[in-house]
């Protein structure tokens, strides 16, 4: 796509990829929340990373759109490895990341493509250069939480947006997963790494090391994804380990700044 091409045209197709493991009545969710988008949208891929893949199949297959496709791993392959084989497969110009127990606005993608198109037209650099977030309703006991709390300042480089607070409290600066939407060349130049923790955070990090990449958000504090924190499934961010997390940072100290 050149500079003067906008992300909305007919030929621009969004391949929306879900990773899923053992959570059938929360993925099928995820997967109508991504067809009743207001754009387009060229292909589902759900990816069940491998044990136990019946329940899912079944509920999926409920769905009958044409643009749902399943692929099940043949072992457990993690989160990122699984959203990795996802985009391997997406026939898509563009791909927008959606976890299993997470949900969409009908209108996410739409208000991140405005907020591509304008910022490609006044900043005068091609649309395939931007990662777009948005801002997300966090779900936590029956609670809503409108995170992030600030948007990035103009010219604030990743690493300071992901890891300088400016207020104390959870929420201020938030990047997650299901709220992501890039081109696929960003997602196949830059393979998603399995972690305990802190994988969203690494690939931006890596993907900051491309001058040329910058991170925006729609220009709204309307939240466009429902994040989910509040199932039954033990998480790792459920479990502080400030050493854990300081270590994290040390082997990737070429990647922060100063």
């Amino acid at each position: 796509m050149n500079e003067s091409s906008t992300p909305t045209d007919n030929d621009t197709r969004v391949s929306v990829v879900i990773p899923t493991f053992q959570r059938p009545e929360f993925v099928v969710q995820a997967v109508r929340s991504a067809l009743a988008q207001t754009c387009t949208i060229h292909e589902v891929v759900v990816v069940i990373d491998g044990s136990e893949p019946e329940p899912s199949l079944q509920v999926l297959a409920a769905v009958e759109d044409p643009r749902v496709r399943v692929l099940t791993a043949d072992a457990h392959l993690g989160n990122a490895r699984a959203r990795n084989l996802g985009i391997s497969v997406a026939s898509g110009d563009w791909i927008a990341l959606l976890d299993d127990d997470d949900r969409w606005s009908a209108q996410k993608l739409e208000r991140q493509f405005e907020a591509i198109r304008t910022f490609s037209r006044t900043q005068r650099v091609p649309a395939t250069s931007l990662i777009t977030s948005c801002s997300l309703d966090a779900m936590v006991g029956g609670r809503r939480f409108l995170w992030p709390r600030l948007f990035p300042c103009e010219g604030e480089s990743i690493d300071h947006y992901l890891f300088c607070r400016r207020l104390p409290f959870t929420g201020d600066r938030v990047v997650q997963t299901s709220t992501l939407l890039a081109s696929r060349a960003v997602f196949l130049a830059t393979p998603f790494r399995n972690g305990r923790r802190f994988v969203d955070q690494d690939w931006l990090l890596r993907c900051a090391t491309d001058p040329e990449l910058r991170l925006i958000f729609p220009d709204t504090r309307q939240p466009l994804v429902e994040w989910n924190l509040g199932n039954d499934r033990p998480r790792v961010s459920h479990f502080a380990d400030w050493r854990r997390a300081v270590g994290w940072a040390r082997r990737r100290r070429h990647l922060l700044g100063k």
